[in-house]
């Protein structure tokens, strides 16, 4: 009853957290919806799930009965022999027909199998819910990669704009006598490198078109461009690092797989020492057998049978020790594991949340510099007409606060980032975070 008073408490804080951050553009749960039906190793994973859903009824048939049907024709070649007395030889067919029941009463090995399977299965689910978080990460990151490199290209073009201005006046201003060489030098460097920029982004908007298009199956997708006005970077609280481990441990699907490695290792344990205990089980047969002899020249046995069945193992070459052995082995590697995952999956969140954090303050400081970028601007055009500023002083402050603008826009996919590889963490990255952010 705590436990799950615990997690309501967590939700509900998590729910009031949730309307306080940002928000995508529409069209994004679309793609997603588009990736499960198309992206391959979303499909492996998927396939993978369906497969291990048919462990449980396997497991659980080992411990039901089973019957089997025999026919079996032969041609039998007979010579009788009495001392120095030998009969002719003799050649006749002989067939058996017999139905078999087999009901086991008590199979440890099988009985640990079905328990087994259920943790395989559970566990299989778990993984199944991390590979659909997965999918929707490789779509978001190729969608904020395509729209931030898109977002690149127009701060470049902007940035080529005001080399070329730079560069026209600094070239005026050589023919005039009031400029020096290094001015025309320098912003033909800076053209030149902004065409290798160029090329780098460019490649950048391809691949990350490409990555959607593997994705979701189609070319030339409409992405429909972020709307930063709406998104809301006013964080009023974020729950404390505790609180959301606390709600990871029992929400993070990966977490909670590689718990039930621990599980399945202790049933393997089991499961391997079952290899020294008795079995016990119901046998039933009925057979009809029809041949010939020299005393009849057909002969029918009707044989009908019902009895229990104890078998009880006494060597086997030292297989079922060593198969303990592997199995403590897999169990000590389970339990190092999950440690690891619990400090990284600790780690992962503090990061997050930090970045959450310092996102917000982040754009608010970059707001101002924007402010203040602008005032330089201002105060550099201002200078021209007192004759203590020239033109390619406003040029290079309007470079300055294109550079701050695009360090906002990026500052912005940051946070949105962050939200989303928390809430992949917390393991609340589902339709409805994906629906509620659209």
């Amino acid at each position: 009853m705590l436990f799950f008073l615990r997690t309501s408490i967590y939700c509900g804080l998590l729910c009031l957290w949730l309307v306080s951050l940002p928000v995508f553009s529409q069209g994004l749960g679309t793609l997603i919806e588009l990736a499960k039906k198309n992206d391959p190793q979303w499909i492996l994973g998927y396939a993978k799930f369906r497969e291990s859903k048919e462990l449980l009824p396997q497991a659980y048939s080992q411990l039901l009965p089973s019957i089997y049907f025999t026919n079996n024709a032969n041609k039998v070649q007979q010579q009788l022999t009495n001392g120095t007395t030998q009969g002719p030889e003799q050649n006749y067919p002989s067939s058996s027909r017999g139905i078999t029941l087999r009901q086991p009463i008590f199979k440890t090995k099988q009985i640990l199998g079905v328990n087994l399977a259920a943790a395989q299965t559970e566990q299989a689910s778990f993984n199944f819910k991390e590979e659909s978080q997965q999918v929707t990460l490789r779509v978001v990151d190729a969608y904020f990669n395509l729209i931030l490199a898109i977002d690149r290209k127009l701060f470049l073009n902007s940035q080529v704009e005001l080399i070329n201005l730079r560069l026209k006046a600094a070239i005026a201003g050589l023919r005039a006598g009031q400029g020096v060489r290094i001015d025309v030098d320098e912003a033909q460097a800076e053209l030149s490198k902004l065409k290798a920029d160029e090329i780098q982004i460019n490649q950048s908007i391809t691949i990350a078109k490409l990555q959607l298009e593997m994705l979701t199956g189609i070319s030339n997708l409409d992405i429909p461009v972020l709307n930063k006005d709406k998104i809301l970077t006013f964080i009023q609280s974020i729950p404390s690092v505790d609180l959301l481990f606390d709600l990871a441990k029992v929400n993070n699907p990966k977490f909670l797989g590689q718990k039930l490695d621990i599980e399945i290792a202790e049933l393997l344990v089991k499961q391997a020492a079952s290899g020294h205990h008795p079995s016990l089980e119901l046998v039933a047969q009925a057979t009809l057998t029809t041949g010939e002899s020299s005393f009849f020249v057909t002969s029918r046995n009707n044989n009908k049978l019902i009895g229990i069945q104890l078998n009880v193992p006494l060597y086997s070459g030292g297989a079922v020790n060593s198969q303990i052995r592997q199995a403590i082995a897999k169990l000590e590697q389970a339990q190092a594991q999950l440690s690891i995952s619990h400090n990284n999956l600790k780690t992962q969140i503090h990061k997050e949340s930090n970045a959450l954090r310092e996102g917000n303050k982040r754009i608010e400081a970059i707001k101002e510099a924007i402010n203040a970028a602008k005032q330089v601007v201002f105060s550099s055009q201002k200078g021209i007409l007192a004759g203590i500023r020239s033109e390619l002083d406003v040029i290079k402050n309007q470079n300055q606060l294109a550079q701050v603008e695009f360090d906002l826009s990026r500052a912005y996919y940051d946070l949105i980032g962050a939200y989303i590889k928390l809430h992949s963490n917390l393991g609340l990255l589902n339709e409805e975070t994906v629906a509620l952010l659209n």
